[in-house]
């Protein structure tokens, strides 16, 4: 349904890098039950290499089930009892985190820098498996306000995922700097922190 964030960051304009650090309260009712959960965001970002990672700790309610129970058709004796099988669906808030490392790149072949990203991520909840996936990340911009990124991971719970995304900044966009690099620590120090939401 949406989130709200705090944070602060320090700039050390010397060395081109900033570090930050993010909290978070996120509200999700995309399915049929609502949960809610707190994150963490640490994150040390410069011109061309950055760390960040993230803690999502759910609260309040983490498991709900969804619907009535569901006959699967079994019908069988046990003991002097006749007994229909069934099972409950059940959704589950995942606590967990993930890490990732970034790095700037300036190829030859193009008039702007791209960003390549891995990472790992790790979620549990209640009487589920855990879910362990690497994730590896490619952005470029290509004006101050359009940036386009490719994203592959892979877990056993969800197999390989690609995703493409698109995002679009409002006003001033971001400076797009010597080498056609839109990627400095300066401009990343107004945009929110990655997040998985």
């Amino acid at each position: 349904i949406g989130n709200a964030g705090l944070g602060y960051r320090s700039s050390n304009r010397a060395n081109n890098r900033f570090w930050g650090a993010s909290l978070w309260y996120d509200v999700d009712g995309r399915n049929f039950n609502t949960f809610h959960q707190l994150g963490v965001t640490l994150e040390l970002v410069g011109d061309v290499w950055d760390l960040r990672g993230n803690a999502y700790l759910p609260v309040g309610t983490t498991q709900s089930t969804v619907g009535s129970p569901i006959m699967n058709g079994g019908l069988e004796f046990q003991d002097n009892n006749l007994v229909f099988g069934s099972f409950v669906e059940t959704e589950t808030a995942y606590d967990g985190f993930d890490l990732e490392l970034g790095r700037v790149w300036y190829p030859e072949l193009f008039s702007r820098c791209i960003r390549t990203a891995v990472g790992f991520y790790h979620f549990q909840g209640d009487d589920n498996p855990h879910i362990y996936g690497a994730r590896g990340r490619v952005e470029g911009s290509l004006t101050q306000n359009l940036d386009l990124g490719l994203t592959l991971q892979n877990d056993r719970e969800f197999d390989t995922n690609l995703i493409f995304g698109v995002t679009w900044r409002f006003g001033g966009g971001t400076t797009i700097g010597a080498r056609g690099c839109s990627y400095s620590a300066r401009n990343r120090l107004r945009q929110t922190a990655p997040r998985n939401q």
